[in-house]
């Protein structure tokens, strides 16, 4: 309980106000009570019941200070603290963001989850270099990251949401329960990846490249698949229902087909393509 409360000095200072406004009320409130009951005859100099009662009429100017000096104070610079440190690692990671070191990619990852965690989700950094390093549970949402490099990452649990990720490259990457909803990702290059289940629901994917990724389950559903090229890829049990400007003959050159859910006409026109696909 003692370490919950002293996590923070706002913490802190807000369980001492508390405390002390609950005391002061709860006397005040039950004076009768309590002078009748607690050393109700009891005078020594000037402490007798009149005295205690300007002592408890003072407490209530007590339990004000420590509102406006404590607390409020307290959450005033609380705040700013917070915003320094937001400004600093905002400004330390768009500094790192083009280097390409191991360990250097490590700290931007690392930037990326402490901003997480005081609230920060929207980033603006184009050409950001993460590759080879593992991204989990990160929450990225309206921001733009065009011409991200995350190659040869492992991205899992984490969400792209409304992001502007056009020329990525994620190629030989390992995406693991991760969502890119609602992103632009032209040009994007997934080549080598291992996607199962990744779920792109919305995104524009125009000219991406997915060759010879493993796209098992993976959700498509009302992405923009204008001549993205799908060579070699494993689209086995793939959502694609509700794609726009898909070319179904360019499904064709996957790897496996098995299962993939798609709209009736373009399941037809597939059918009509290709003999033999599991689940048709």
């Amino acid at each position: 309980m003692i370490k919950f409360i002293n996590k923070t000095p706002l913490r802190a200072v807000t369980f001492l106000f508390v405390m002390t406004f609950l005391v002061v009320v709860s006397i005040t409130s039950f004076w009768e009570v309590v002078s009748s009951n607690v050393f109700p005859n009891t005078s020594i100099g000037l402490y007798n019941k009149s005295f205690w009662e300007n002592v408890l009429v003072e407490a209530h100017g007590m339990v004000f200070d420590i509102l406006i000096i404590g607390v409020i104070v307290v959450w005033l610079d609380t705040r700013r603290t917070k915003f320094n440190e937001q400004t600093n690692m905002t400004n330390e990671l768009s500094d790192l963001s083009y280097l390409d070191l191991p360990e250097i990619n490590h700290k931007k990852v690392g930037l990326i989850a402490r901003l997480n965690q005081i609230g920060v989700k929207k980033f603006d950094l184009d050409e950001l270099i993460i590759t080879d390093v593992r991204i989990k549970g990160l929450i990225i949402e309206s921001s733009t990251l065009n011409g991200l490099k995350a190659k040869k990452s492992i991205i899992t649990g984490s969400i792209f949401d409304n992001t502007s990720l056009n020329h990525a490259d994620i190629s030989q990457a390992e995406i693991k329960g991760s969502k890119f909803i609602n992103c632009k990702m032209k040009k994007a290059l997934f080549i080598n990846s291992k996607a199962i289940g990744a779920d792109f629901s919305g995104s524009n994917l125009e000219r991406a490249k997915f060759i010879n990724s493993d796209l098992k389950s993976a959700i498509l559903k009302n992405c923009d698949l204008r001549a993205v090229n799908f060579e070699g890829a494993n689209l086995r049990n793939s959502n694609l229902k509700g794609v726009k400007n898909l070319e179904v003959s360019s499904l064709l050159k996957a790897k496996c087909l098995d299962f993939i859910v798609l709209d009736e006409a373009a399941k037809a026109e597939l059918k009509s393509l290709k003999d033999g696909i599991k689940g048709f």
